[in-house]
């Protein structure tokens, strides 16, 4: 499940952050239980060693090279740990795709301030920035505007939730198959 997580592109991982980020706990209680095992220390991140010990139980299999990959793809801001909102994000991918659906609408409907249905382009760039710990001025704004205008099928300079769920599901699209990527969330 963590491994999907990381062959998406990283526009994509931003994405599932941004949606990670804004459910509510009560959709994410699993994810949270899970995320505790993880974080050995209980120190409210997971650094690279406890997911090797963790990752290494299950699937032995693997080597410190193929852990790392997916330690730095779940680690979708760079900070050299996982926190919880990358984690849920990571494991959304894994959920059956009603249950996608589902945390992907509660997710919209967040950052829908307005209520209207639609989110503005500059409203999502601010909150993906904001979700980086980056004003928008050092946030890749050119990077993240070419990939929001491609998720703006309709060209109406809002986002709708269609727009948006296809964007973080949709591994078909050209967009978010890893041919392109952008920044961190």
């Amino acid at each position: 499940a963590l491994r999907t997580f990381t062959e998406r592109s990283r526009a994509c991982r931003i994405l599932l952050e941004a949606v990670a980020r804004n459910l509510p706990r009560s959709e994410v209680a699993d994810q949270m239980c899970m995320f505790s095992e993880l974080d050995a220390d209980n120190n409210g991140v997971v650094d690279y060693e406890e997911l090797r010990l963790a990752v290494q139980k299950v699937h032995p299999e693997l080597g410190d090279q193929e852990v790392r990959c997916l330690f730095r793809g779940i680690d979708v801001d760079d900070s050299g740990h996982i926190d919880m909102t990358e984690f849920v994000a990571a494991t959304i991918p894994s959920l059956t795709p009603k249950r996608q659906e589902e945390l992907i609408r509660t997710s919209f409907l967040r950052l829908d301030r307005t209520g209207s249905g639609f989110i503005p382009k500059e409203e999502l760039m601010h909150a993906l920035c904001q979700g980086l710990g980056r004003d928008q001025n050092s946030c890749e704004q050119a990077e993240i505007e070419t990939q929001l205008e491609a998720m703006d099928s309709n060209k109406d300079g809002k986002i709708s939730v269609e727009e948006f769920q296809c964007a973080v599901v949709d591994q078909d699209m050209r967009l978010f198959s890893g041919e392109q990527s952008w920044v961190a969330s």
